[in-house]
């Protein structure tokens, strides 16, 4: 059952408050990630502390294979696009935060929009895969998830940011994936993804500058997953 809309004004809890104010079962790598304040505590603040909220309830009780909450993996790619540009616009970073919930949680599209937004709602849902396939037909699954993330991001140019983002932290995490899963991941991000990328730069600033810069840190990752004999 999704959140209803009445509950946001309870979210008092937030990752936000555990961050200034952490307990002693604080999840110390979430309160080491933490963006910076300049924007967290600026403008963004209340936004940016309720999407956290948020992803916190529903990736509540969620792990990542490395052993953290799951709410690392979001926060974690929500640096990684703060990194790539502070110059985008709100809902870039909000989705980033987001970016599994419609996968993994008890929301819909429309709870998401009427939340925070449409913008928000349509990198979510563009970002969002498709239930998985039969294993013998996993690439074309993959190919036909990135024709859905090409077509939307020629309406919002911050779809790809986010997926790149995504991609890039599951690559730095990668030594915690069983090895086929691994393999997987390096060869699709190599032969599906980088074409596709290097094909979608945006003409427009700063998606531009960020395209080019994830872009740049996602071929260096692969690089080091390749070379450094992890597969």
């Amino acid at each position: 059952m999704a959140i209803l809309p009445s509950i946001r004004a309870s979210f008092l809890s937030s990752c936000l408050w555990d961050c200034a104010n952490p307990g002693p079962e604080a999840d110390r790598t979430v309160i080491n990630n933490v963006p910076e304040p300049s924007l967290l505590f600026g403008e963004y603040f209340s936004t940016f502390r309720e999407a956290i909220d948020f992803a916190r309830i529903m990736h509540e009780g969620q792990r990542r294979l490395d052993g953290l909450p799951f709410l690392s993996h979001p926060i974690a790619v929500l640096q990684i696009v703060l990194s790539a540009s502070k110059r985008l616009p709100r809902s870039a970073y909000v989705s980033a935060i987001l970016h599994d919930v419609l996968e993994d949680g008890p929301t819909s599209r429309e709870e998401i929009a009427e939340i925070f937004g449409e913008r928000t709602a349509e990198i979510v849902a563009a970002v969002t895969r498709p239930r998985s396939p039969h294993r013998r037909f996993v690439l074309l699954h993959e190919a036909a998830y990135l024709m859905q993330m090409r077509r939307a991001t020629v309406r919002n140019p911050a779809v790809l940011l986010v997926k790149m983002a995504d991609r890039l932290h599951n690559l730095r995490t990668s030594e915690f994936l069983p090895r086929e899963r691994r393999a997987a991941l390096i060869e699709q991000t190599a032969e599906l993804y980088l074409p596709l990328l290097h094909a979608m730069t945006p003409r427009e600033a700063p998606f531009a500058a960020a395209h080019t810069k994830l872009l740049r840190m996602l071929e260096e990752e692969l690089a080091r997953q390749r070379g450094g004999g992890r597969v």
